[in-house]
């Protein structure tokens, strides 16, 4: 054999090891399985161990940097703890590896929608229903965006039309329920706010927002079963020991209201706007007695 002939079978073994190493997209060589750590994450997301979950995830990250469903998971956990510029960009790398994840727009809509920024919430919508029309949980996203808004009508369209395409999904129906009971009407409230928790009796937003209603109502003993629900769920649900404080500071329960709401303070303290006045006047009831 020439050595030129050598040479020319080394340079296409080089090359074919380099286009097969391209389909690679995870670290083959890594002691961990990184199906096995996505897993962990996923199920650590499940059991509301967001922390956990980001950990799990940036290790999958770590495994397979070019996975999109990795950072696109990433990006759901740092949502749900607030961090809405970390998971902005896991959510825009996510569609920089992935132009077709549509819930990754739909997932920069939500943040844009928290942040206040209408205009730009509602064209990552679009763009999400561009490629996917039949998507129920970027309908419900619209709605809650509306909502937020006082767009009533529209909400209530969105909202509609998530059910309409998945009459499974809970979601569409507590954030309907919600808005019936702002708009004066407890009976049908209840009943989407019950069709939720029989779709998803394990989400504590459900009982949350359910035990909200009771409370509004002065029905305080029956929210505070609703918010021991969304704690035995998630007992690291600081809206659920907030709002169960408040439920037993109309019952004059002022030192366990105290213990509640501090608790949910220790968990989370970006909901002090929400308990602070009720706080100060349970510590000044308590301190009359003494």
């Amino acid at each position: 054999m020439h050595e030129f002939e050598i040479i020319n079978k080394r340079v296409i073994g080089i090359v074919i090891f380099l286009a097969l190493s391209l389909l690679i997209t995870c670290n083959v060589f890594a002691d961990d399985d990184p199906e096995d750590v996505y897993l962990k994450g996923r199920e650590a997301f499940r059991n509301y161990n967001y922390e956990e979950a980001y950990d799990f995830y940036t290790e999958y990250i770590k495994l397979c940097p070019d996975s999109a469903k990795g950072f696109y998971s990433r990006g759901n956990a740092l949502l749900i703890i607030q961090q809405y510029k970390e998971a902005f960009k896991d959510f825009t790398k996510t569609i920089e590896l992935d132009s077709t994840y549509y819930k990754a727009y739909s997932n920069r809509g939500v943040i844009y929608s928290y942040l206040g920024k209408i205009d730009e919430a509602m064209k990552e919508f679009k763009k999400a229903l561009e490629i996917n029309p039949s998507d129920a949980i970027t309908y419900n996203s619209i709605g809650v965006t509306y909502a937020q808004i006082n767009s009533v009508g529209e909400a209530f369209k969105y909202l509609n039309k998530a059910i309409e395409l998945d009459s499974n999904y809970a979601e569409p129906y507590r954030n309907r329920g919600s808005l019936y009971f702002f708009e004066g009407d407890t009976v049908k409230a209840f009943e989407d706010l019950d069709k939720a928790v029989e779709l998803n009796p394990y989400d504590p937003a459900v009982f949350n927002t359910r035990g909200g209603i009771y409370r509004e109502i002065g029905k305080y003993e029956e929210a505070i079963k609703e918010f021991d629900k969304a704690i035995y769920i998630d007992n690291g649900n600081a809206e659920a020991y907030s709002r169960r404080g408040i439920a037993y500071f109309y019952l004059n329960q002022f030192e366990q209201a105290i213990e509640d709401m501090e608790y949910g303070l220790k968990i989370n303290p970006s909901l002090e706007q929400y308990v602070s006045e009720y706080l100060k006047e349970a510590k000044e009831k308590v301190n009359e007695k003494k």
